[in-house]
């Protein structure tokens, strides 16, 4: 077999017309066998030159369902987590209409889990896009996918009733970036007479412990936490916070008389030392990518010492809310998350609000702003400076709340802690919060 080499062409990611510059995948131009690089299955595939180049051309046969090829990386894995899906231009060389799919594979992908599939329909001579979004599949929801490690392209069709043939060319990864604005960091997204509030940057060499607690104001954990709280998990280094996901049995603060859990991480909270009511409250964060973490920037209520005990303090009945600003399960892939707000207490009188299907698009250096503006009534979040959703009522709390950065796992989170990619890590940037002056 005479055919082209297909080789991973590394290029500079790059910001270009709102996208990122796509990575070519295979380049077929060349003279040498595919050998060690494609696996057939009840399918052929050899180089075909055209319109001056060279592209795939792969023949099914029709004694099997699903015939295809996989395609395999020259390394161990394609790293395409700068991107947020792979595309590939294919063109119907055959008489009769094909079904075109292609299946993007992390470890372990023979199962039902660890790919995401998608196809199109091509009639004969037609030529059309093929694109496979990471998290989804089949043109809805699908396997949380890992875009860092995938191992594998399958380009098959679908239950053919004849043999059919395809070119495939200019097969990439690619992916779309974030439009920041220009104020997001450096001001409230909305005008006003604003002041800035709370500037904490980690700068230091340490966590400024005169604004931020490493413990919680009681002892737990929840029943339902696979991690203990460590104060051993969060540090502060190159102007970041870091807070650790880590395997391995702890106790709870470290101390041999609370419970154990097979993991650990850390918390923040800005308990009895930062307080506000009302305002725009932003974090950016680096969210890990581990299976089984949640990840959370959020605040709870405080009324103060006058209040009496801290869980009165910290109650969510009598006007108060719990503002989950933002929460990631990890499970769900790159670019969804959650912003919730829970009132009236954790029993039966319990009520909540929020959005767990919120998306964002990716950034160049993988950092995401998540914001909340607290207004009389109202709330408004945001991500990467677009507004997001908006939840306004009665309900909106009108006590002052103080802040929170943890990484949580179990409970609402999976159960299904990938271990071997741990330990991982958040990184936050910054904490910012402004005040306007008819609010204070």
């Amino acid at each position: 077999m005479r055919a082209a080499l297909i080789c991973a062409v590394l290029m500079v990611v790059s910001v270009g017309g709102g996208g990122i510059k796509p990575r070519l995948l295979f380049d077929f131009e060349g003279d040498v066998a595919l050998h060690g690089r494609i696996e057939m299955q009840g399918a052929n595939a050899t180089v075909q030159e055209q319109d001056g180049g060279a592209a795939l051309r792969i023949e099914f046969g029709h004694e099997q369902a699903w015939p295809g090829v996989r395609l395999l990386p020259q390394a161990e894995k394609w790293d395409l987590s700068a991107f947020d899906r792979v595309e590939m231009d294919v063109r119907n060389a055959g008489e009769g209409q094909v079904r075109v799919l292609c299946r993007v594979d992390n470890p372990g992908a023979d199962g039902r889990d660890h790919c995401n599939t998608d196809g199109v329909t091509i009639e004969p001579g037609q030529a059309r896009t093929l694109s496979v979004v990471f998290g989804r599949s089949w043109g809805g929801a699908g396997f949380p996918i890992d875009p860092g490690n995938v191992v594998g392209l399958l380009i098959f069709v679908d239950r053919p009733k004849q043999d059919q043939v395809i070119m495939v060319d200019n097969i990439r990864a690619a992916g779309s970036l974030a439009e920041l604005p220009d104020w997001l960091g450096q001001r409230p997204p909305v005008p006003g007479d604003w002041k800035l509030t709370l500037s904490e940057e980690f700068d230091g060499d340490g966590l400024n412990t005169d604004l931020w607690n490493t413990r919680l104001n009681w002892d737990g954990p929840l029943d339902s936490a696979l991690q203990a709280y460590t104060r051993r998990r969060v540090s502060v280094e190159d102007g970041l916070l870091k807070i650790d996901a880590v395997k391995g049995t702890t106790h709870q603060w470290d101390a041999p008389d609370l419970p154990a859990r097979p993991y650990s991480s850390g918390i923040i909270t800005t308990y009895d030392k930062f307080t506000q009511r009302y305002g725009y409250f932003e974090a950016r964060i680096k969210l890990p990518t581990a299976r089984g973490l949640w990840p959370a920037w959020w605040m709870m209520p405080d009324r103060g010492p006058e209040a009496g005990i801290w869980w009165k303090r910290a109650s969510t009945g009598g006007g108060a809310n719990e503002v989950d600003i933002m929460e990631y399960l990890t499970e769900w892939g790159p670019g969804r998350y959650n912003v919730a707000t829970h009132w009236d207490g954790y029993g039966e009188d319990h009520k909540s609000w929020g959005d767990s299907h919120l998306t964002f698009q990716r950034t160049t250096d993988g950092y995401h702003a998540f914001g909340v503006l607290w207004e009389p009534g109202r709330m408004t979040f945001y991500c990467d400076g677009e507004e997001k959703v908006t939840w306004e009522g009665d309900d909106v709390s009108d006590v002052p709340c103080y802040l929170k950065l943890c990484v949580q796992m179990g409970g609402w989170a999976t159960k299904n802690v990938d271990d071997e990619a741990l330990p991982d890590a958040t990184l936050v940037d910054y904490v910012r919060v402004w005040q306007r002056a008819d609010w204070e």
